[in-house]
């Protein structure tokens, strides 16, 4: 058999000479008239190319031109290349589907579910910092306390401990504190700044490990006394706010202004009884009007001078004076009694 393909008469379908595809010359393939012509076998090919070379019965059937079976020719790649960047372009059309979902579905979330999905990788992470910036926020929800949970393995003691962990709230619309926010013994950073806050609640110094406080840009009048007694605080951003400013010369010269100042009820009374340590060993039982009380009451609850433990305190002062060195800030103080209050002198 010539290995001119021109001289070859098209009886057998299409066919490459010279090549791995071409019949050898030694058999003869007849074609009856219920025989198929036979399969045309690209073994350097996939199944969509081979599409691409068989006969059609649309198009004028012609030779391939001759090639090696180890080589790729130009149309080869140009259609391997067109497949390649056809999976790149659904790649990315799904990465930005999946995006769009996510900003979809970060629209269509409450400020309560976004700051739950927050909590919830914080937790299943174990991560030290909880970031809920710009989410929102009316209130504080309560699984925040869930945070408390959060354990880090030390590698140089060998040891478990509690996470040091990084709140940050600001940027949002918050006009109160949760008390679940205390329960958080083991905070080092809080950030609240940029909200609606009009008071700091004197709870705040249960977190015992704040090293880090930032509460400008709110409604603030006044700072609790008991913030200043947070034992590892060394660093607070108070301003802006605006704060009370000494309205008289006596004030101004007092650096003392009374807030409030009330009769202690006969309940507050017993309550406060029952709160020493001589009733309470004493007595072995107790009203349910007191025990209500005493089971909410705050291990804050006590007069700035004598440390008694009240439920409502008698005497309610504000005093300005310098505060990590911002001057004139008011600062407001809560007292067992005017006998207390009296005896208080502010620092200069």
């Amino acid at each position: 058999m010539s290995s001119d393909w021109t001289s070859m008469p098209m009886r057998y379908g299409l066919f490459t000479p010279q090549s791995s595809q071409e019949m050898p010359d030694s058999t003869e393939h007849p074609r009856d008239n219920d025989s198929k012509p036979y399969d045309v076998m690209w073994p350097d090919t996939d199944e969509s190319e081979d599409e691409d070379f068989l006969p059609q019965n649309q198009h004028i059937r012609f030779p391939s031109p001759t090639r090696s079976p180890f080589c790729d020719t130009e149309d080869t790649v140009d259609r391997k290349r067109g497949r390649m960047n056809s999976v790149g372009l659904a790649y990315d059309t799904r990465e930005l589907l999946r995006r769009r979902i996510e900003v979809d579905c970060c629209i269509t979330e409450t400020p309560g579910e976004r700051a739950r999905r927050v909590i919830d990788k914080a937790v299943d992470n174990g991560c030290e910092t909880a970031d809920f910036s710009h989410l929102n926020l009316t209130e504080i929800p309560d699984e925040i306390a869930e945070l408390r949970y959060i354990t880090v393995f030390r590698k140089d003691t060998m040891i478990v401990k509690p996470a040091s962990l990084e709140v940050f709230l600001y940027t949002n619309a918050l006009t109160c504190l949760s008390p679940s926010l205390f329960k958080l013994t083991n905070l080092t950073v809080l950030s609240l700044r940029n909200n609606q806050l009009t008071n700091i609640p004197p709870d705040i110094a249960l977190l015992v490990n704040l090293e880090e406080l930032s509460i400008g840009n709110n409604h603030l009048s006044f700072i609790p006394a008991e913030l200043l007694s947070i034992p590892k605080l060394s660093n607070l951003s108070l301003c802006p706010n605006p704060y009370f400013s000494p309205k008289s010369d006596e004030e101004s010269s007092r650096r003392r202004r009374v807030v409030e100042h009330r009769v202690p009820s006969l309940l507050e009374i017993t309550t406060r009884q029952w709160l020493s340590k001589d009733c309470h060993e004493s007595t072995p039982w107790i009203p349910c009007a007191i025990e209500s009380r005493l089971l909410s009451l705050s291990p804050t609850n006590r007069c700035y001078t004598c440390h008694s433990t009240f439920d409502l305190p008698s005497i309610i002062d504000i005093f300005w004076y310098t505060v990590f060195g911002v001057s004139t800030i008011p600062v407001q103080h809560r007292f067992c009694s005017l006998k207390c209050s009296k005896s208080f002198n502010p620092p200069q």
